[in-house]
């Protein structure tokens, strides 16, 4: 009986999505070795629902982060390293980046360098003493690893 109490007690918690309150009334259940009931499990999936797409738009925001910071380096290699103008610079790395993940159109380089130039940690590089050195080294070295990083994001072109 003390499980009904419990259950009665704890439903209102879990169907508002309060974790702590399902987590014990489902060791409850496990301790008294008994079949939890369909709400219960209902509760669960919505939960967990929600965790994975949480996590989803977590991992999606990294990898448009990355794709980015990708674009963002690669523009900056043509344009300052291969000395192109800006418009050429884009479309070189639009040609670089053709068939990987971040590969798109010259406009949406266009989108993500700008994108990236307001980034936090471009931000925060931009404010040493020796910015421009910094920056172009961040730049530098994300192009020069460029390879793996499309790799982490599923492709082996680059």
């Amino acid at each position: 009986m003390a499980t009904s109490s419990r259950t009665t007690a704890t439903k209102p918690f879990i169907e508002a999505g309060q974790i702590g309150p399902l987590y014990s009334t489902l060791g409850w259940f496990k301790f008294f070795e008994l079949l939890p009931p369909d709400w219960l499990y209902d509760a669960i999936f919505t939960v967990l629902d929600k965790e994975v797409s949480r996590h989803g738009r977590e991992l999606a925001k990294g990898r448009q982060y990355e794709i980015d910071l990708i674009r963002w380096a690669t523009v900056k290699h043509y344009r300052e390293d291969m000395r192109l103008s800006w418009e050429r610079a884009y479309a070189a790395a639009s040609r670089k980046l053709r068939g990987s993940p971040a590969g798109r159109s010259e406009e949406t380089i266009r989108a993500s360098y700008k994108r990236h130039q307001h980034d936090g940690f471009v931000e925060l590089l931009r404010q040493r003493e020796d910015a421009d050195a910094a920056v172009r080294t961040y730049a530098r070295d994300t192009y020069e690893d460029l390879e793996n990083r499309l790799k982490s994001l599923g492709s082996a072109k680059i």
